[in-house]
């Protein structure tokens, strides 16, 4: 790997913000906020704009599906005409996707948020009485020191990191004694030190299957079509709901798309998480890329990919590998995540079983029990989170998925890829996640008879239902009974 290569990836797609110069970031884009400096690579775009007595910078891409066609200042100069104070805040953001950060001096304060599910993380540390942030904790090592503690000991010597191929840690349990992370639906107050809750606001309004679906269809065509008018798009397409949701929600631009699926670990051709996308590319008349993310990978490109984000996957790097080889650099990814916050992740049956002690939350993952930084850690949120649930009806796994398992490991996986893609999740959309929240448990399984998602895809493109979703590998009664139920929902 080149010098220019290695440049060009070192930190991709990251920013650091700091009161003073960062020299290990010397020839990086830089742009003055209030009394800080913002640092951001080459291919990360940051707006900066002020009106009255608030400045705003957003870092990154924001979108508003009501209104397509507005290029990220217009949409943030729009946000700003309906800001006059902090309240506010959340119910402009209610409308907006993407993936950014926002900070905002407003009233003398400066605050932090960042998009609905934490897909651009925001890491931060107060060293010496200064205030720092940044992308990851590898980049803000550029400034300060990472100081490593027992935690840090305790979770790379741990079984659960050895023996966990994804391995994650709760959002703002950071494993270093001065570094912490934004959690989703909260914002950062940097003077007080402290994490805010701004959302869930109000209670979840419940809703019809019918009405659910109908209208978590048009918000997702929204959405998806205001990606189109400003971004180049991908589409990587698995035998799974999220894609084909995505896929019938892009069905008047599908033809621009740039179609792909990536083998990895034990995917082969006979796979359907790739004869299925084939199959149905193959009828629509469009080009099927398949990347091969089982190549040894280079070790120039190892250094760097481990030096850019701490604690980053051995099983991530690889398939990135792959991608770094065959994807193309201009198109930003589709991706599926953040819907699964309405798919009772950790709630397969939809029954809602009562949640009163963090211990509960702790079994879900395996290997955490052992560690005892995580449940400190996990406690505090338990019992913010306890208040929002009784506010807001919110059930508390949703919650715990929303800001955790999003928060954490999806925007782990987004920060590591940022190497070789940007990304962008039609699901990331308040609006969007609350109005399928509403709809009834019993109709938003995690398995294959998602009743919510069939809808969606039957209003948005039916002719998608015909091909199976998530198929056994092995053609069984189960899977022809599935088959069959499928047929019949939709004649429905």
């Amino acid at each position: 790997m080149l010098a220019n290569d290695f440049e060009r990836l070192r930190f991709r797609r990251q920013f650091l913000m700091t009161q003073e110069e960062c020299l290990q970031l010397q020839g990086w884009p830089c742009k003055k906020f209030d009394e800080f400096n913002i640092y951001t690579h080459a291919e990360l775009e940051v707006n900066i704009i002020t009106k009255g007595n608030i400045q705003l910078a957003l870092i990154g891409f924001i979108l508003n599906p009501y209104k397509p066609k507005k290029s990220n200042a217009e949409v943030i100069t729009d946000f700003l005409d309906q800001i006059s104070e902090v309240n506010d805040i959340a119910e402009q953001l209610y409308f907006l996707t993407g993936r950014f950060v926002l900070i905002m001096k407003i009233s003398g304060e400066i605050l932090i948020f960042n998009d609905p599910c934490g897909m651009r993380s925001v890491f931060y540390s107060y060293h010496n009485s200064r205030f720092y942030c940044g992308s990851s904790s590898a980049i803000l090592e550029q400034s300060i020191p990472l100081e490593k503690g027992k935690k840090h000991e305790t979770f790379i010597n741990s079984p659960y990191k050895a023996n966990k191929t994804e391995y994650w840690l709760p959002t703002d349990c950071s494993p270093y004694e001065n570094i912490r992370q934004l959690v989703p639906n909260h914002y950062l107050h940097v003077t007080n030190r402290k994490q805010q809750r701004y959302w869930p606001k109000h209670p979840v309004k419940e809703i019809s299957l019918e009405e659910g679906s109908a209208k978590a269809a048009d918000l997702l065509v929204k959405i998806s079509e205001a990606g189109s008018h400003r971004l180049d798009l991908s589409l990587p397409l698995t035998a799974g709901w999220d894609s084909r949701v995505l896929l019938s929600s892009s069905k008047e631009f599908f033809d621009k798309l740039y179609f792909y699926t990536l083998q990895y670990r034990t995917l082969n051709e006979t796979s359907p998480d790739i004869h299925i996308p084939r199959k149905m590319l193959d009828a629509l008349g469009v080009t099927h890329h398949l990347i091969d993310c089982n190549k040894r990978v280079a070790p120039a490109f190892s250094q760097i990919y481990f030096n850019n984000v701490s604690f980053a996957h051995e099983d991530w790097c690889k398939i990135a590998y792959g991608m770094s080889l065959a994807y193309p650099q201009n198109k930003i990814c589709i991706k599926g995540n953040c819907a699964e916050i309405s798919r009772n992740f950790y709630d397969p049956k939809g029954l809602q079983p009562p949640i009163n002690q963090v211990e509960q939350i702790l079994e879900l993952i395996s290997g955490w029990q052992e560690l005892d930084f995580i449940k400190s850690n996990l406690n505090d949120w338990f019992l913010n989170a306890m208040q929002a649930v009784k506010d807001t009806n919110i059930y508390i796994l949703d919650l715990f998925y929303w800001e955790h398992k999003m928060g954490s490991w999806q925007a782990q996986s987004q920060l590591e890829w940022d190497i070789v893609q940007e990304a962008f999740s039609p699901f990331n959309h308040r609006e969007l996640i609350e109005i399928m929240l509403g709809v009834a448990p019993k109709y938003r399984k995690k398995g294959d008879n998602n009743k919510l998602l069939t809808k969606v895809v039957r209003k948005n493109w039916p002719m998608l239902l015909k091909y199976p979703i998530n198929p056994p590998k092995k053609k069984g009664i189960r899977y022809y009974t599935k088959r069959a139920l499928q047929k019949l929902m939709l004649k429905s």
